[in-house]
């Protein structure tokens, strides 16, 4: 992150030992062999020098990293709560009911995959990190196409993407789609200025 825009100002991680209590009957989620990686917690805040050049500049945007900026002209933006997620790969099975592949196009591990976004979700609404900051990203590796269920569960419960279902990032045996997300409630959303998808490979025919 640019460390001259913005400062942390409070860090928490997810892993089976702080899981919202409604989820302790379907551990193991974030820990252990065949599970999701710990989700991460990040809340940036302005930096007293650049929330004193927004004041002098109120036009210009504002830039996290690279493929989103803010518009820092608006008062509100001045913290953003950003989740990082590795959720489970869709090769070797882990434990629990819902995880073989139903030959429905997700792979293995849909189940735990599904509990990852469930529970980050509603970690997520506690403030984990500290600070009540009303603008809140999930991004990472979700390792779940865009119609698959745990993106469809953020989608379905506060979170939107600024890459659609038609639009892949990346090429894979000859398929092209997303597993790479950023995706954002509804108060950061309407304050995003400006956004790049990146392409991972090239469109390249699974021939060559």
């Amino acid at each position: 992150f640019k460390s001259s825009s913005f400062r942390v100002a409070g860090v928490n991680i997810l892993t089976d030992s702080n899981i919202p209590d409604a989820f302790t009957d379907a551990l193991p989620i974030f820990d252990g062999s065949g599970s999701n990686r710990a989700t991460i917690a990040v809340t940036f805040e302005v930096s007293t020098d650049r929330r004193n050049l927004r004041d002098a500049t109120a036009h210009r945007s504002l830039s996290l990293f690279s493929q989103s900026s803010f518009d820092k002209g608006n008062d509100d933006l001045e913290c953003i709560t950003i989740a990082l997620c590795h959720f489970k790969s869709k090769g070797s099975v882990s434990a629990g009911e819902g995880n073989q592949d139903a030959g429905d196009g997700a792979g293995n591990n849909n189940a735990i995959r599904l509990l990852a976004s469930q529970a980050v979700a509603e970690w997520l609404k506690g403030n984990p990190t500290g600070v009540d900051c009303p603008n809140v990203m999930i991004m990472g590796d979700l390792n779940a196409y865009f119609k698959e269920d745990p993106v469809q569960y953020f989608l379905n419960n506060g979170y939107d993407s600024l890459v659609k279902e038609d639009e892949g990032s990346f090429v894979f045996d000859g398929y092209w789609g997303s597993l790479d997300y950023q995706l954002y409630n509804e108060d950061l959303f309407e304050k995003v200025k400006k956004f790049e998808k990146i392409q991972y490979n090239s469109f390249e025919s699974l021939g060559l």
